[in-house]
């Protein structure tokens, strides 16, 4: 009893449905055709095995008219010679896919500026200037960068400040250490009603309050959208 071709074969362990009734008649009462395809569907699956089912796209039949232009095939009667030729070409296929898909899952996710201010000196810190940029997160939390261009005084250090737009409140961000800084924004303040950045150079004394020497001040504006 004949068996069916070889690429037939292939086909059908790939998951294509390319055979007649007569094939799959024959695939039904065939051991040796069906000990084949089980061969061959092992090899398939080592090539998807990194992927989920739900990164794997069956490929449309141009990608086999590629594959079968790029192997030189006929329509019927291949020699068996091809089938690992083939069935490597479409475990490539795979592989391929699942490092782009490995690449769109792990890629570095930007965060999204939602507002900014030119910080502007106060009249003792004439030279002064600086900015700050407010930024939320992929995980939906917030930080302000504070940038701050100013002169140093021994025994004193800066501190950056979110204030409201009233100025009736203020909260502390932290200590800027050279002349930039990044600060997570506190939980529960809102960033529309405290606006208003400040930097200001404190003295080494331990008081937590706020001196009253403003270095450079600037109100956040949101970003273009």
């Amino acid at each position: 009893m004949p068996h069916l071709d070889p690429d037939i074969l292939a086909l059908i362990a790939l998951g294509e449905t390319v055979e007649t009734d007569a094939d799959t008649s024959h695939l039904a009462s065939c051991s040796a055709c069906r000990d084949e395809v089980a061969a061959l569907s092992a090899t398939v699956v080592v090539g998807r095995r990194s992927l989920s089912d739900d990164q794997l796209v069956s490929p449309d039949a141009r990608v086999w008219e590629a594959i079968s232009d790029e192997l030189g095939l006929k329509p019927r009667r291949r020699s068996r010679r091809l089938v690992p030729a083939l069935v490597a070409a479409a475990a490539a296929v795979v592989l391929i896919a699942g490092g782009a898909a490995t690449w769109w899952a792990l890629r570095p996710v930007p965060n999204t500026v939602l507002a900014s201010a030119a910080l502007a000196s106060f009249p003792n810190w004439p030279t002064a200037d600086g900015e700050a940029v407010l930024e939320q997160h992929p995980d939906g939390s917030k930080t302000v960068t504070v940038t701050v261009q100013a002169p140093t005084e021994d025994g004193a250090f800066r501190e950056a400040w979110l204030i409201r737009s009233d100025a009736t409140d203020l909260v502390s961000l932290g200590v800027v250490r050279g002349s930039s800084a990044t600060f997570d924004v506190p939980a529960g303040v809102d960033i529309t009603q405290f606006d208003l950045v400040d930097v200001s150079q404190e003295a080494d004394d331990g008081n937590p309050a706020h001196s009253g020497d403003s270095i450079v001040r600037g109100q956040l504006q949101a970003a273009a959208q």
